[in-house]
């Protein structure tokens, strides 16, 4: 931040008050290369639109499997799910099957009847992969993060890992240009 006294200063989000200037980047290179996230049955994999979508949407409304690292994807809009099914079978040559989830919530007016969408990796080599690509061993709500190499890729990857975690966690509100994301992870 830029205080009063016109110095750069460090401070973390938690410290910045009404009285601090915030200093940001007015621009981002354009020519960054995609990351390599590693190689994966004798190919390099780049993270690339696609993979940061995916990873976007599995730390917002995904899950890993704590004994087997088996990847876990849900929505209620089943659009989402499906674009997740696209993005393995382009990626990854795999195609997870889409598993309907119906359920029913109570409100003040009554019962309501909803359904969600399922789509969970069973393969093995892939989940460990992305899981050590990743560094999410053991992550759950609380520890996940946005993965460092995120914060190395072109502009178009970032912004389909926030589409991932919007469409996940977050909401666009269509009247008064107001996007939110929230996650109890402090990270």
């Amino acid at each position: 931040v830029l205080n009063k006294e016109l110095e750069y200063i460090w401070k973390e989000a938690k410290d910045i008050t009404d009285k601090d200037y915030i200093v940001i980047r007015s621009a981002y290179p354009e020519d960054i290369e995609k990351v390599c996230i590693g190689n994966l049955n004798g190919r390099a994999v780049y993270l690339n639109e696609n993979i940061a979508y995916a990873l976007g949407l599995l730390l917002s409304d995904g899950w890993i499997e704590k004994n087997s690292n088996r990847l876990s994807f849900y929505s209620i809009c089943e659009e989402v799910i499906q674009r997740i099914c696209r993005i393995f079978k382009t990626e990854f040559s795999y195609e997870p099957k889409i598993e309907v989830k119906p359920y029913d919530y109570t409100t003040k007016d009554g019962v309501v009847r909803n359904t969600g969408y399922q789509a969970r990796i069973n393969r093995k080599e892939i989940n460990d992969f992305l899981v050590e690509a990743f560094c999410l061993k053991g992550a759950v709500a609380l520890t996940k993060k946005i993965p460092s190499q995120i914060f190395r890729s072109p502009p178009s990857v970032i912004w389909a890992l926030v589409s991932g975690l919007i469409d996940g966690d977050g909401s666009v509100h269509n009247t008064r240009n107001v996007i939110h994301y929230g996650s109890i992870s402090e990270e």
